[in-house]
């Protein structure tokens, strides 16, 4: 595999790289002269020391450390768990090459791999995977200011899992600001179907970690998202797309949003947990600090027929669930519509859970355990939401003295009865139409 200069071609040593598929392959071409990357050290390193040999007694052994860290402190500083060092392996140039020779099937073994470009897959049935989250580590180059794995229109059925992607968001210093490019995630899919990501560790992302825009039937599983600079996972049907289910995941410190549906449709986020929004590097300038978030765009439609259930949110800033359009103002066409919030569990957040401009909305079951603005509220209604039922569910650890009453209900009409609130010397419920709602029987604990 050399040309006629006795160095190795570049192309083909892409291609044999990925078509073997193998460590020993990779082991033995890292140990040989590459003329291809002569501005870059060729030594690749893992924390085991691993030593590997090929038939011409190649070794390849390694150093770097790799560590992760998923604590209830989240630093505002990067929590890369690779070595700063250069990694040897361009997973750009590698997985590229690779789909130009017609794989579908990508393997990434254990070590460390940059990331020198936005790597994009059109084409479907794409699998890329390594060897574990803690072993296969992508690091984003500096100022790629784009996102670092994208499956755009085409790419149906893709399947990313058991790798970690380092965002590198320190070191992506350019941002266009409100209303500029979004797209510095670390996995973005745009107008796929039936695609997942599932088992990786993706960590300080510019903007999003996880990003699905008009996707349908697609999945997010058992993953953990650390430190993203404005939302940990997010899914967007605003022109198209439904049927996504995000389960299992650990989104652990965000600026915006931990989980959110932007526009979305028959979407489903359930047996997640989110904690510590508390980052303040919102790109946009927002820092809107939700937990979990039922949401759309001011020229939007808002999002439809969602459930969130079964999922645990601690220590957010503002609300620990929201439901409502970004529209200020309420529109019959940029409204929610029947959203579910149940059987989750509100922890330690400012406030529990607030509702507007939604037209059917269901929370039964949850439990919001711990209220840590004084000026907040365990449940709160707007004036802009309508049929709206809280059944069932359980309000307590609300600070004492605090301005409003545990639970506000400021629409015209709804229910809320079979809850139990531990009111801690407050008012325990505020209606502001009394005709309009029913409100009893309630189990109230002064």
């Amino acid at each position: 595999m050399t040309d006629d200069r006795g160095q190795w071609n570049r192309r083909r040593v892409l291609k044999y790289l990925v078509v073997g598929g193998t460590v020993t392959l990779i082991g033995g071409i890292v140990g040989a002269k590459l003329s291809w990357w002569e501005s870059s050290s060729v030594s690749q390193s893992t924390s085991s020391s691993v030593s590997q040999s090929t038939s011409s007694s190649v070794s390849q052994s390694t150093s770097s450390s790799v560590s992760q860290s998923t604590s209830s402190s989240v630093s505002q500083s990067t929590s890369s768990s690779v070595s700063q060092s250069t990694p040897v392996i361009d997973a750009y140039e590698l997985i590229t090459q690779a789909l130009v020779a017609g794989e579908r099937k990508v393997y990434l073994p254990s070590g460390n791999y940059s990331v020198s470009k936005s790597i994009l897959v059109n084409m479907p049935n794409v699998e890329i995977y390594g060897d574990g989250k803690d072993a296969t580590v992508l690091r984003l180059n500096d100022n790629v200011l784009a996102d670092a794995l994208y499956f755009q229109r085409g790419a149906n059925g893709f399947y990313v899992h058991d790798l970690q992607l380092d965002g590198n968001k320190l070191n992506q210093l350019s941002f266009p600001g409100a209303g500029g490019s979004i797209n510095i995630n670390g996995i973005d899919a745009w107008n796929c179907s039936n695609g997942i990501v599932e088992n990786c560790f993706i960590h300080d992302s510019r903007v999003f970690g996880i990003a699905f825009g008009l996707c349908s039937n697609c999945k997010v599983l058992n993953n953990l998202v650390q430190n993203s600079d404005a939302n940990g996972i997010t899914i967007s049907n605003q022109h198209g797309g439904s049927g996504n289910l995000v389960q299992g995941n650990v989104v652990d410190g965000a600026s915006d949003v931990g989980i959110t549906g932007w526009d979305a449709v028959d979407y489903t986020v359930q047996q997640n947990i989110v904690k510590n929004v508390t980052l303040s590097t919102s790109p946009f300038g927002n820092n809107s600090h939700i937990g979990i978030l039922a949401e759309g765009s001011p020229n939007g439609t808002g999002s439809k027929n969602c459930t969130y259930s079964e999922n645990t949110v601690s220590n957010v800033l503002g609300s620990g669930m929201y439901s409502s359009p970004a529209n200020a103002t309420n529109s019959p066409s940029n409204q929610n519509e029947d959203i579910v919030f149940e059987s989750n569990t509100i922890q330690n957040c400012g406030m529990g859970i607030t509702v507007n401009h939604t037209i059917g909305f269901t929370g039964t079951s949850n439990l919001i355990d711990g209220i840590t603005n004084v000026r907040g509220w365990a449940i709160q209604v707007g004036p802009d939401a309508s049929s709206v039922v809280f059944t069932g569910n359980q309000l307590e650890g609300v600070p004492a003295s605090m301005s409003g009453a545990v639970v506000q209900l400021g629409s015209p009409t709804g229910i809320f009865k079979n809850n139990t609130i531990y009111a801690n010397g407050n008012d325990a419920l505020y209606v502001k139409y009394k005709n309009g709602w029913v409100v009893s029987p309630n189990t109230i604990v002064p």
